[in-house]
């Protein structure tokens, strides 16, 4: 189990015990009211959750009115209808259950997983490689009510031909042009950006080009018309291993705690079970019957024939 949910101490619990808050129909709740809610919050995100003032305010709302409308509930007498306390009693067996599996996990002695992580990146090469970077700027296009395709398309032919006449002017045009308000104002400048970020015949198209300076023909995308001018390229890199070995580790224990779990689970399930099949069968009736549908209306070839008719009919009026 670990620390951040292990059982509270004797000492804890007489710490614990003053209210930190209370209403004023005496619903209260002390510290380790709040430990049990956080205990299904990641341990990692804890700190960040608390420390948020709303948050706390908001926490601990929510718990007084679980908490004042349970007290009441009690005084009802909910608890004592059968049904309600074996619900109660199947809630905490879940509680449990969660706890259980994180004592299989803590109880884990996990082995040296080096040798195994330097042989998963062997295997696995591609998965630890980084991205293929392309630097380039363009100006797109967009399609607007007030031109036609071929209007988008002779302007960016345009465009382009300026460009040709004097690529150094690329980023003026950009900022004049382009519709892609995120990088318009740098002048169409991208930057290094992944190639599987792109849009396929944008991707398509920054593949072919090799020189620095170099612009594109008009290439057509699902956003519309680009031209597009080439700064550079930086090929996929494997990492080195010392920069993924813990991810690997971390991810080679979480593989192996979920098969402990997991055997764990399965044996409960191969137990040998007694079972009532009386019992059993009448579940299917236990909670009332299927409603019947009502019977399908089967229309003759005439009776389409004439509703096609009229809704001709209808249409023309």
């Amino acid at each position: 189990m670990s620390a951040e949910n292990k059982p509270a101490t004797a000492a804890t619990v007489a710490t614990s015990a003053k209210p930190v808050v209370k209403n004023e129909r005496g619903a209260a709740l002390d510290l380790l009211d709040i430990d049990a809610h956080l205990a299904t919050i990641p341990a990692e995100a804890r700190a960040g959750v608390m420390n948020d003032p709303d948050r706390i305010d908001q926490i601990l709302n929510q718990l007084l009115i679980l908490r004042q409308s349970s007290m009441e509930a009690r005084e009802m007498g909910l608890d004592k209808d059968p049904v309600i306390a074996r619900e109660m009693q199947i809630a905490g067996e879940r509680v449990l259950f969660r706890y259980r599996m994180e004592k299989l996990k803590a109880d884990i002695q996990f082995p040296d997983f080096e040798l195994q992580a330097k042989e998963q990146y062997a295997a696995k090469r591609a998965e630890y490689m980084t991205p293929e970077l392309v630097d380039v700027s363009h100006i797109l296009l967009m399609p607007r009510h007030d031109r036609s395709e071929d209007q988008l398309l002779e302007e960016a032919k345009s465009i382009r031909k300026k460009l040709m006449k004097n690529p150094a002017k690329f980023a003026d045009l950009a900022k004049k042009y382009s519709d892609d308000e995120a990088s318009a104002g740098t002048g169409g400048r991208l930057n290094m950006t992944p190639v599987a970020n792109f849009v396929e015949d944008f991707a398509a198209a920054t593949a072919k080009m090799k020189t620095e300076g170099e612009i594109s023909d008009v290439v057509k995308s699902s956003f519309g018309y680009h031209i597009i001018q080439f700064h550079g390229r930086k090929a996929a890199e494997l990492k080195p291993f010392d920069d993924v070995k813990d991810g690997i580790i971390v991810n080679l224990k979480a593989e192996l705690a979920r098969s402990v779990q997991s055997d764990y689970v399965q044996n409960m399930r191969s137990l040998k079970i007694e079972a009532d099949p009386e019992a059993i069968a009448s579940l299917r009736t236990r909670y009332g019957d299927l409603p019947v549908a009502p019977p399908k209306e089967e229309r003759t070839p005439e009776a389409v024939d004439a509703a096609k008719q009229e809704a001709k009919q209808d249409a023309k009026q």
